[in-house]
């Protein structure tokens, strides 16, 4: 995973983006890894956790991934799984 996300993140570097959105699971491993890479080479992690129920940021506490992602400043955005796709187009289109 690790190998996949040094590639994606140079391409990212290389076309001049400075942030990247990622989607996982509330504690998702894939979200703190890309959010750690993305801090070390100065972009702006985006990471969309999805939950079972619709949750407040707040409500994800503070242990876990979650808290390894708010240290490195991710911006964090919450939803279920229905709601994932239209997150992520509004996420997007306000980066674009």
């Amino acid at each position: 995973k690790i190998r996949k996300l040094e590639f994606l993140l140079a391409d990212a570097l290389s076309l001049g983006r400075k942030s990247v959105i990622t989607i996982g699971g509330e504690q998702s491993n894939h979200c703190r890894a890309t959010a750690s890479a993305c801090r070390l080479l100065g972009l702006v992690p985006h990471l969309i956790l999805r939950s079972g129920r619709r949750k407040e940021e707040e409500e994800f506490g503070l242990v876990g991934n979650v808290l390894v992602d708010r240290m490195v400043g991710s911006r964090i955005y919450t939803c279920t799984t229905g709601e994932v796709s239209f997150i992520f187009v509004d996420i997007f289109f306000c980066l674009v």
